[in-house]
C-alpha cells in the first residue's frame, strides 16, 4: 500500500515537471505580446471565408494561403487559392476559381503571378488575350506603398501578432493541454473594440498615418468577434488563432469572416528569394481588368462595387 503511494506521488511530480507551471491568462498574454514582437520568421496556413450580402448582391469565397513571412514580416511569400460564388445585382451568380502567389521582398518590390484565373459563366475580362498572356508568369508591380501594405496584410506579421495578444478578452481558460508533443495555452477570447481602437490609433499615431476614427467606431458597433488563441506554453508564441466575426446589421447589408490561422515553424522559415525571371508589369492601357486589384485580395471589383472598401476594411483589420 505504502509502495503504491509513492508511485502515485512520483507520477504526479514527474508529471508537473514535464509541462511548465500554470500562469494566469494576463501574463501569458503579456509574454506573448512580447514574444510575438521578437518574431523574426514562420511559415503560417490560413482559411479564411467571407461571407457578404448588399441589396441584392451577395457572395462567399474561401482563401487558402500557404505562406512564410521572413525579418519580422517585411519579407512575405504566400499561395493563395480562391473558389466562390458572387450573385450580381441581377440575380446571375458568377463562381470563380483563382490561384496567385505574391511576393514581397522588400520597401518597393512587389511580385504577382496568377497561376489560374477563371469564372464560370466566363467573364470577358477574364477571356482578353492580353490577359491570357500574364497567366502563369512573374511580374514585378511597380506598386505604391498602400497596394505592398494591402498585399502584405493577408499574412500574419509580428505587429498583427502582438496586436491578437493585445486586443482581447479572455472569455474562457481552458488550462493547457497537449499538442504533437508540447503543451500550448487554449483560451476563448472575445474581441475588446475600445481595446482595438486604442491599438490601431497608436499605430496610427507612429506611423503618422490618418485615422478616422468616428468611421471605425461607428463600423465596430456593429461587429461581434468570438474565438480561441492557442499559445506555446515554452515559447509564448501563437500556434493557432481562430476567428468568427458577424456583422449582421450593418448599414451595407451583412458581413461574416470565419478565419483560422495555423503557424509553425516559428524562427526556422526557408528564406524568401525575388523571382529570376520576372518581367515588368505591362501598361494598365494593355490590360482591361485591374491586376493591381488582384494583389490586394480585391478579385471582382466590378461586380461588388458598392462593398470593395468595407470588406476590404475588415479584412485587413482582422486577417495573414
Amino acid at each position: 500500500m505504502r509502495r503504491s503511494v509513492y508511485i502515485f506521488f512520483l507520477c504526479v511530480f514527474l508529471g508537473a515537471c514535464g509541462r511548465s507551471a500554470d500562469l494566469p491568462p494576463h501574463e501569458v498574454l503579456k509574454r506573448t505580446a512580447r514574444a510575438s514582437q521578437e518574431l523574426s520568421s514562420a511559415r503560417f496556413f490560413l482559411l479564411a471565408i467571407p461571407r457578404w450580402e448588399y441589396g441584392a448582391t451577395a457572395g462567399e469565397l474561401t482563401f487558402n494561403i500557404d505562406g512564410r513571412l521572413q525579418h519580422g514580416g517585411d519579407q512575405i511569400q504566400f499561395l493563395a487559392s480562391v473558389q466562390g460564388d458572387i450573385r450580381g445585382p441581377g440575380g446571375e451568380t458568377t463562381s470563380l476559381t483563382s490561384a496567385f502567389e505574391v511576393i514581397v521582398s522588400g520597401p518597393e518590390e512587389l511580385y504577382l503571378n496568377v497561376h489560374t484565373l477563371e469564372s464560370q459563366p466566363p467573364l470577358l475580362a477574364f477571356q482578353s488575350l492580353s490577359l491570357a498572356e500574364l497567366v502563369g508568369k512573374w511580374l514585378q508591380l511597380s506598386a505604391p506603398v498602400s497596394a505592398i501594405s494591402a498585399s502584405s496584410s493577408m499574412a500574419p506579421d509580428p505587429h498583427l501578432l502582438k496586436m491578437q495578444s493585445e486586443i482581447v478578452d479572455i472569455v474562457r481558460d481552458r488550462g493547457q493541454e497537449m499538442h504533437s508533443g508540447r503543451s500550448r495555452y487554449h483560451y476563448d477570447v472575445r474581441l475588446n473594440t475600445e481595446k482595438l481602437l486604442t491599438f490601431v490609433e497608436e499605430v496610427s499615431r507612429v506611423r503618422e498615418e490618418s485615422l478616422d476614427t468616428t468611421m471605425l467606431k461607428t463600423f465596430l458597433a456593429f461587429v461581434n468577434a468570438e474565438g480561441e488563441l492557442f499559445i506555446d506554453a515554452e515559447t509564448f508564441l501563437i500556434e493557432r488563432l481562430v476567428w468568427h466575426i458577424s456583422a449582421p446589421h450593418v448599414p451595407f447589408g451583412a458581413f461574416s469572416l470565419d478565419l483560422t490561422l495555423d503557424l509553425k515553424d516559428h524562427g526556422k522559415a526557408p528564406p524568401i528569394l525575388p523571382p529570376l525571371d520576372a518581367t515588368p508589369f505591362p501598361s494598365a492601357a494593355l490590360i482591361p481588368v485591374n491586376m493591381g486589384a488582384l494583389s490586394t485580395g480585391d478579385l471582382l471589383p466590378e461586380l461588388t462595387p458598392s462593398i470593395e472598401e468595407e470588406i476590404q476594411s475588415v479584412m485587413m483589420d482582422t486577417e495573414p
